[in-house]
């Protein structure tokens, strides 16, 4: 179905019970293929090595981040061990032949001196980090994509 709507290329990171390999083999059946893999936050943390290996197995080029944990308020705390870690991410992804990015949510709206919250990450990470605009959840954010 997803090929019939004219799709080629396509976004995942869950495997389904399959592993990353044997999924990249379901979908290139289908004549599809993955570009794009999200993880969690906490994959990237605490094994990068294991989400790097994912997505070489489905031949991504991009692996990102879709959540940064918080409870509550997301606050300026939140962004700054988000930039520390999205730096180290990107850098270590770089030397890996992949491109780190953060699927925005729209709660990184919040004001900050810088204008948004998401604009203070956006500022302080470096060029390694790239970021993806959901057109629906910055409009729902207040953004303006």
């Amino acid at each position: 179905m997803v090929k019939d709507w004219g799709f080629t290329d396509v976004e995942g990171g869950n495997w389904y019970g399959r592993s990353a390999a044997d999924f990249n083999t379901l979908i290139a059946r289908y004549g599809l293929r993955m570009q794009s893999v999200l993880t969690g936050y906490e994959k990237l943390r605490d094994d990068a090595a294991g989400a790097i290996a994912e997505a070489k197995a489905v031949g991504a080029s991009y692996l990102g981040t879709a959540w940064i944990p918080h409870q509550g308020a997301f606050t300026r705390t939140h962004v700054d061990q988000a930039i520390a870690d999205f730096t180290k991410w990107g850098k270590a992804l770089k030397a890996e032949g992949l491109q780190f990015h953060y699927h925005v949510h729209g709660y990184e709206f919040q004001p900050s001196p810088d204008g948004t919250l998401l604009d203070t990450l956006i500022k302080n990470t470096p060029p390694e980090v790239a970021f993806q605009m959901d057109v629906f959840w910055v409009m729902r954010g207040g953004g303006n994509p």
